[in-house]
């Protein structure tokens, strides 16, 4: 099939095993917000391609959870082929090497492991048979395996299962789902001084959390909800919830005894009319149970809810949307919101840009309090603040649609005190605009001290004075906006490459970019160093661009192409004493010319060897993937000796 984006190639479908061992110590991402970024920058698919479910056909088996490591998850999506326009596609082994590809681009906590050819309607998720979840438990002798057990059973087979997942309603629709199987067992994880018991969970699919948030509480109750069972006598309000809206008593009783509040409401004058009313909303019934189950005050005014859902229609929102509105909605809503100020409200934000279909979608069912703020006093102040800054309402307005909740802050308690504090830091106008469009999350209710305070203070322990920490970030805020503190990459570069205090404030003020690279990357440029250009370690302090420029991009491909055309005494100079621009070698006759190895575009470098760019291009394509090859053996092994530690390594 024809890639309009790739005029002179092929595009084919493919799905690829991707496996994550995800460290602790590693800043935690979803797997796609690094996944599509990747595959853009090795050209596997277009720079236009943003409607990536569009365009690529792309579907994934599954999510897991933040802090949850997925093994063996497969994707489907349609990937560039090496095969021109017009001719057959070729067979794997001829293919490009997808896994080399990705994982040069990758971080090391991602590799992807395989490929394979795929059927234009496969779908990772819904061609998926099931899936496994395996949670583990420190068994501290309190626990009754026995009777974990026979709770378990009571999950498996089809159920509704809204009350044991997180609120998505916008999403789901059908909240029943299959478990296969559940047991409770000893785990094979080598733990001194403790015992491990493992939660194994297999089902046809799962929704939002239902594994982690609250099959796993059931289940740590030792089968006490069965107490619960034999007990039960409903009320008039949960019998008829669970008539009128079809819900299975049993997870009535569940919602009852977690809210006892649910008793407390009167039938015929709160509960009876406020559920007739959403389902004369045409809002689903399964979704209406999920509302009251997340949301039990919105019974508690069916008036103002009528007039509010009457409001939402006039919107033209489906039932969905809705259902996704009175979720987020807070009780002042009902209560001392009128809608009159609602529709100020909805005029204002379509006058800064926000489009008619993203105004709730986007913005006002993720954060109905928005409706609830006064648009002279509090809303304008907000934008003619970040006007000031230099942001375009353009700006603005995407901001709101992606982060809405910024919408509700101080501009006296929150946003001004932020850019008093990164003007102190030594960033300009335009640095606080570029960066707060970089990282809209920095206007959340954090202060700023929170969000940047343990960097700054990892820098003050090594000795950079306040002028010397503006001088930084006048000349980049990278480590402003990087993942994580720098107190790692510093603690390395001291105690792991041996440099001194001194020398180490030394590097990072000359070269901040140090900060933003991982501790084994700085080790591998150190090795490079000593190993293949026969230097020494602390020739770094000579070019601390060096400890800066990528290893697999820059520096190795260049000496690389250098030496393999003969053309390495041009990157030399010849008994040269060591300075800025060049160190010298051990034997003192020559030294490599490091500005020439680390800095600069590809075509200076080219130029200066006298050599074709394309050509270099070429050779760094192929230095790239030898690599990344390279690193994805050493990540493998480094994986399997991780699983044989936990005791969980099942191959030979």
């Amino acid at each position: 099939m024809r890639n309009p984006q790739c005029s002179q190639q092929q595009c084919r479908s493919n799905n690829a095993h991707m496996a994550m061992l995800q460290s602790s110590r590693v800043p935690r991402s979803s797997g796609e917000g690094v996944l599509f970024p990747a595959l853009r920058r090795v050209k596997l698919i277009p720079e236009e391609a943003q409607a990536e479910v569009a365009s690529l056909a792309y579907s994934r088996c599954g999510r897991t959870d933040k802090g949850v490591s997925a093994l063996g998850q497969v994707l489907a999506l349609r990937l560039r082929s090496s095969a021109l326009a017009g001719q057959p596609l070729p067979p794997a082994a001829a293919e490009l090497d997808y896994p080399s590809l990705l994982n040069k681009a990758l971080p090391d906590t991602i590799r992807v492991l395989g490929w394979a050819d795929a059927a234009p309607e496969f779908s990772a998720r819904f061609d998926c048979r099931d899936r496994k979840y395996k949670y583990f438990m420190v068994q501290d002798g309190g626990l009754d395996l026995a009777a974990m057990n026979a709770a378990a059973q009571h999950l498996v087979g089809e159920h509704d299962f809204r009350n044991f997942c997180k609120a998505d309603v916008a999403q789901v629709k059908n909240f029943r789902r299959e478990v296969l199987a559940a047991t409770i067992e000893p785990a094979a994880v080598r733990c001194p001084g403790m015992s491990v018991v493992a939660l194994r969970i297999k089902g046809t699919a799962f929704l939002w959390h239902q594994a982690r948030a609250r099959l796993m509480a059931e289940v740590m109750t030792d089968g006490r909800m069965s107490h619960y069972s034999e007990l039960y006598q409903p009320c008039p309000v949960e019998e008829f919830l669970s008539k009128e809206l079809g819900v299975w008593s049993y997870n009535v009783m569940l919602f009852a005894v977690a809210n006892p509040a649910l008793q407390v409401f009167d039938l015929e004058s709160q509960v009876r009319p406020a559920v007739r009313s959403l389902k004369a909303a045409n809002i689903d019934v399964t979704d209406i149970w999920f509302v009251i189950t997340k949301h039990l005050e919105i019974l508690t005014e069916p008036i103002a809810l009528q007039r509010w859902l009457d409001f939402l229609s006039l919107q033209a929102l489906d039932s969905r949307h809705m259902a996704n509105f009175l979720l987020k909605a807070p009780d002042a809503l009902f209560t001392s919101c009128t809608q009159a100020q609602a529709l100020q409200v909805l005029g204002w934000l379509k006058a800064l840009g926000v489009k008619q279909e993203y105004l709730f979608p986007r913005v006002l069912c993720p954060c109905p309090t928005i409706l609830l703020q006064d648009v002279t006093t509090h809303l304008q102040p907000i934008v003619s603040h970040l006007t000031s800054l230099g942001l375009e309402p353009q700006h603005i307005s995407r901001m709101a649609c992606v982060h809405p909740e910024l919408l509700l802050i101080s501009v006296d308690a929150q946003l001004q005190p932020l850019v008093s504090y990164l003007e102190g830091l030594g960033c300009s106008t335009c640095q606080v605009a570029r960066l707060l469009l970089e990282v809209p999350q920095a206007l959340g209710g954090r202060p700023p001290q929170a969000l940047f305070g343990a960097r700054v203070e990892a820098l003050r322990q090594l000795g950079v004075d306040a002028p010397t920490l503006r001088q930084m970030t006048g000349r980049s805020t990278a480590w402003l906006t990087m993942q994580g503190a720098p107190a790692e990459q510093i603690s390395h570069l001291r105690q792991e490459m041996g440099f001194s205090t001194e020398q180490v404030r030394a590097l990072v003020t000359a070269c901040p970019a140090i900060l933003s690279e991982k501790p084994l990357e700085l080790q591998r440029k150190a090795d490079f160093l000593t190993a293949t250009l026969n230097m020494e370690r602390g020739d770094c302090l000579a070019h601390p661009g060096y400890l800066g420029a990528s290893l697999m991009q820059v520096i190795g491909p260049r000496h690389a192409f250098a030496v393999s055309k003969g053309l390495e005494a041009k990157l030399q100079s010849p008994g040269a004493a060591c300075s800025s621009s060049n160190v010298r070698s051990k034997g003192g006759a020559w030294g490599w010319d490091l500005s020439l190895l680390v800095a600069g575009e590809d075509v200076d470098f080219a130029d200066a060897l006298g050599a074709s760019v394309n050509e270099y291009e070429g050779f760094r394509t192929a230095f790239e993937e030898e690599y990344t090859a390279q690193l994805s053996k050493d990540a493998a092994r480094e994986f399997q000796e991780e699983l044989k530690k936990l005791g969980i390594y099942e191959g030979a």
